[in-house]
């Protein structure tokens, strides 16, 4: 009878006391002609490594979100700081209008006041975000000069020392939710 000899990878696995037949045509299975299995301990340290990555990485999505929920004000309030410039213009006065309403479907629940010129943009009650009936306000900046007047907004806690700004800041939306041009920083 003859005797078959065991191939090394044959002779491998069974010194580990892997009973698998491999064949030199197959490589499924196999990293550098070993057998690959994942056991217990591997699993768990990926478990625990993606763990880690989102417990990292959850919480900075949740602030880029509300960031960026409430950069929207800037276009939601679009229409409101149009019609402030557009009576201001003609009347040489500041609209006051208790309620504006929009159209449009993406912005449902968000409402927005006209005082003194000033739109304040007030965000509708959320469960999941941290935006709970919170205002962002948009001022207007006039500033006259011998070719005429220039009107500019002011958004949430930024500061103007050299115009005549009117309205009243009503934002209450904490600084770091809010994108840099509207946290105060610096002033204009």
């Amino acid at each position: 009878m003859l005797k078959q000899e065991a191939s090394p990878k044959a002779t491998c696995c069974a010194e580990r006391g892997v009973v698998t037949p491999m064949n030199s045509n197959t490589s499924k299975g196999e990293w550098f002609g070993r057998p690959v299995y994942f056991g217990l301990l591997e699993r768990v340290i990926v478990v625990l490594v993606i763990g880690i990555l989102m417990a990292i990485a959850l919480p900075y999505y949740r602030i880029a979100i509300i960031k960026a929920i409430a950069t929207e004000g800037i276009g939601m309030s679009a229409e409101g700081r149009l019609q402030v410039h557009e009576y201001y213009a003609v009347t040489g006065k500041w609209l006051t209008l208790e309620s504006l309403q929009t159209d449009d479907p993406q912005i449902d629940g968000v409402t927005q006041k006209i005082e003194q010129g000033a739109v304040t943009v007030t965000y509708p009650p959320s469960k999941s975000l941290r935006l709970h009936g919170e205002k962002l306000t948009f001022r207007p900046m006039v500033q006259r000069s011998d070719q005429g007047m220039t009107l500019e907004w002011l958004c949430g806690y930024t500061q103007a020392s050299d115009r005549l700004v009117t309205g009243i800041n009503r934002t209450d939306i904490p600084r770091e939710h809010l994108m840099k041009l509207c946290r105060g920083e610096g002033g204009r």
